[in-house]
């Protein structure tokens, strides 16, 4: 291609734009570009392009007929030459180059750092719920000795968090046009929430299959566990995971923009998660006081819902799922805080 760089005189504008290459590209030109009318037809807007009209050193958008715009050319018969052809596809592919090169300017590179920044967030633990306490960090990693009364805290907020919530479970019935809660249980016993996270985010089961809603545990089942203090310390952090996993699926279930809910639900879902955050401060005492930690809950293991139709399918069984798990910490921690073993191990 017989083109060769020449600089020319930037504005002051453009020099100020970080990264940008101008580059223009100068065809060898004649000093004299003429046209010839068509041999066969004299219509004057039929032009057959001479040679030296190829050598036209500029080109233009808004004629319909030519890319050749100088003073000395008209309008010129778009040529279609392999060699103009391949000038073309040079030209475009130097252009390109320089962009790959020098075109990357900080603004155009953000999104990407957006979208890495957003992907690292996801891959964060929860602040909210890592923290259910709100103590400050010395404190959370200091000692702290078992008592049983630790355990009758978790048993007697427990129970508290429980009959808020049941205050309006037909409420949460009614979102599936149905009178009573208890009328939903049966339908909907075979779709799991919480428990479909058992072999993933959990790990391991935070309560048996075998405990229902509203059906106490078999004492037996429950104190032979309470005397084994390593498979109730191999809990704690199971449990807490769950605690946090409801808690704050209860709290996205009832954002504000969520306008296919009653503000009346919506309070009573919102209450409900801080409660269920509160219960969960007093496990993460028992935890501490056994020396274990809390299994962390990921940002991006945190639903989001953006259609309806999931939503009110999910609040319901999130709903369900809050207290069939309290039930089960109430019992279970109310059995340990009448269990010395602990205060001995």
């Amino acid at each position: 291609m017989a083109a060769t760089m020449e600089h020319i005189s930037i504005p002051t504008f453009a020099r100020l734009r970080y990264g940008t290459v101008i580059v223009r590209l100068k065809m060898e030109s004649s000093s004299i570009c003429q046209h010839t009318v068509h041999p066969v037809k004299s219509w004057s807007r039929v032009l057959q392009r001479v040679a030296r009209c190829e050598q036209c050193s500029r080109t233009t958008k808004v004629s319909q007929y030519s890319d050749c715009d100088s003073d000395l050319v008209g309008t010129c018969r778009p040529y279609r030459t392999r060699e103009a052809k391949s000038r073309y596809v040079n030209v475009c592919a130097a252009v390109c180059l320089l962009l790959l090169v020098g075109g990357l300017t900080p603004s155009s590179a953000a999104p990407h750092r957006t979208r890495r920044m957003d992907k690292r967030q996801t891959e964060q633990e929860n602040e909210t719920w890592s923290n259910p306490c709100d103590f400050n960090k010395s404190h959370i990693n200091s000692q702290l000795k078992y008592k049983s009364q630790l355990a009758e805290d978790v048993a007697i907020q427990s129970r508290d968090t429980i009959n808020r919530m049941m205050g309006y479970k037909d409420d949460i019935a009614e979102l599936h046009s149905y009178s009573k809660f208890e009328d939903m249980l049966d339908i909907w016993s075979g779709t799991l929430w919480l428990r479909s996270y058992n072999d993933s985010w959990l790990e391991k089961p935070a309560f048996p299959d075998n405990k229902t809603l509203g059906k106490p545990m078999e004492e037996e089942e429950l104190k032979k566990l309470v005397e084994d203090p390593t498979k109730v310390d191999n809990l704690l952090p199971v449990i807490s995971k769950a605690l946090k996993m409801v808690g704050a699926a209860l709290q996205a279930v009832s954002e504000p923009d969520k306008k296919w809910m009653p503000d009346d639900l919506r309070n009573n879902l919102t209450m409900a998660s801080k409660d269920v955050r509160l219960v969960l401060c007093y496990v993460s005492e028992v935890t501490r006081a056994r020396n274990q930690r809390m299994l962390p809950l990921y940002n991006k293991e945190i639903p989001k819902y953006t259609e309806e139709r999931e939503a009110v399918r999910d609040a319901f069984l999130i709903y369900r799922d809050t207290i069939n798990l309290l039930e089960y910490v109430e019992e279970l921690f109310r059995m340990m805080s009448k269990t010395d073993i602990y205060e001995k191990n």
